[in-house]
């Protein structure tokens, strides 16, 4: 395979280049698989008999989905029993929302000061009255734990759902 060189850098910087991309990859999957699951809970346990009288609007970004799970789970019915369990995995999915919004909308560069490379990630965001430039930078190890953070999250956060998937004897 012959090395894309098109960008410009060495081969050892484009690889490091290729690297923190697969980890951006790795961070926004781990999101995306929350947020479905997030809205799959809402769609499946709406229709149930115990929770009709909840049902809304479809929530269509995370904050919401995470309000109408929360909503379901705190409801008195058959998923009361798994809120001990799932309050703490909610909260702390909170935590990485600042960075979920930087690998999806950031836009990412690499710099080598030093012949240290860093990561650095940009995006416009709304402020109260203006747009503002948000701006993140991390070393090449930080930006693998927050990758590997919220990848191993998710996984947290999947094994439980597929518990209450198991014994609530959804699909």
């Amino acid at each position: 395979m012959t090395p894309d060189t098109s960008s410009g850098l060495s081969p050892k910087l484009q690889h490091i280049a290729d690297h923190e991309y697969l980890l951006r990859g790795k961070a926004i999957g781990a999101h995306a698989q929350i947020e479905f699951v997030l809205a799959d809970m809402c769609l499946q346990f709406w229709e149930w008999p115990a929770y009709r009288h909840l049902k809304s609007q479809f929530p269509v970004n995370a904050a919401a989905r995470v309000e109408a799970v929360t909503v379901l789970f705190k409801a008195n019915g058959p998923l009361a029993q798994y809120w001990r369990d799932l309050e703490p995995l909610l909260v702390q999915l909170k935590s990485y929302e600042a960075n979920r919004h930087l690998f999806a909308h950031g836009h990412l560069m690499l710099t080598n000061a030093n012949s240290a490379p860093a990561v650095h990630l940009r995006r416009y965001a709304l402020g109260k009255d203006r747009v503002e430039l948000r701006t993140e930078s991390w070393t090449l190890d930080e930006m693998e734990t927050i990758a590997s953070n919220i990848a191993g999250y998710a996984g947290h956060f999947g094994r439980l759902l597929d518990r209450i998937y198991t014994e609530q004897q959804l699909k």
